[in-house]
This record gives C-alpha cells, structure tokens and sequence, in this order.
C-alpha cells in the first residue's frame, strides 16, 4: 500500500504544500525502530506537521528527540506549535470522547484532563510568539467530539483560541 500512497501524494503535493498527518504514522515501538518509515515520508514532497496517535509508541515526548528525528523536514506537536507561513499549528493525542468506548472512567478522566493539558499548553506556546498567524489549524488524534455531538471540551479550547479548522484522524 505505501507504493500506492507515495504515487497518488507525488501526484498531487508540492514542495511548498502542508501535508497533516494527525497520528498513527508508524507501528514502530522505539524511535530508532521508526526510522525507516521516517526515511519513506521525508522522500516525499511537502512540509509535513503531525500529532501522536495511539499506535505511536516511538513518539518522543522531549523536543530535542523529536529535533533529532524531523531535523525541520517535519514538526510535530506536542505540547508546542508550529508557525509555517500564515498558518499557525495547534493540538495534541485527544483522547476519545465516546464514552461507549470508555471502560475505567476514573483513567478516561484523567488522561483526558491530561490531554486537554498538553493542547492548552500548544495554544499557549502558539499565543506567546511576536508574529501571530493568520490562520489557525488544530490537529487531533481523536475525533474532538463525541458522536452525534456538537462540542467538547476540545471545541471549547480551540473556539477560544480562535482556531478555524480542527483535522482529526483515528478514523476506522
């Protein structure tokens, strides 16, 4: 499948394009274990700006790791924004919000008051800089809102930020 990717993103991402990755780049468990998949999507055109999914257990939490391994070919955002242009990038995991799913609420809570730590903390960082952008895009891991629901308190944080667009993956 990753040849069919690779012709069909080749085919339609520039150099200058913004690719969103929002989470599950790799099933890699370590960060040298991601390597070679880092390697595949940096062959290919664009600026890529990515979030941790679930499946990331290589993702690196520190900001030098996360240097060493995008060495400014891509950014990823944890805890921290991005600024590409007039395009200010905010998020972070999520946690998801369908309490169906949800069988220890005790945990769900808490790493949901984490998560909506690590975005407020992007937001913040994205608020902090001299130059503001003029647009400004969440990205989620999670879908920011429960089923058949309008907000969250995902929603709650980027209104409040003035994001325009939230792209969110876990999609399956």
């Amino acid at each position: 499948h990753e040849e069919k990717i690779a012709t069909a993103w080749r085919a339609q991402v520039a150099d200058d394009d913004i690719v969103l990755v929002p989470g599950d780049l790799s099933w890699a468990m370590k960060s040298k274990d991601v390597l070679p998949d880092l390697a595949w999507l940096q062959a290919l055109p664009g600026q890529v700006v990515l979030v941790k999914g679930n499946h990331d257990y290589w993702f690196p939490r520190t900001r030098r790791k996360r240097s060493s391994l995008f060495d400014d070919w891509a950014w990823a955002l944890y805890r921290n924004a991005h600024v590409i242009g007039e395009y200010g990038f905010v998020g972070g995991r999520g946690v998801t919000l369908d309490t169906a799913e949800v069988t220890d609420v005790a945990s769900w809570e808490r790493d949901l008051e984490k998560q909506l730590g690590h975005v407020q903390a992007s937001i913040a960082d994205l608020d902090a800089r001299p130059d503001q952008p003029r647009h400004r895009i969440a990205l989620l891991h999670y879908p920011p809102t429960a089923p058949g629901k309008t907000s969250s308190p995902f929603t709650d944080l980027f209104e409040a930020a003035g994001v325009e667009l939230c792209v969110y993956g876990h999609l399956h």
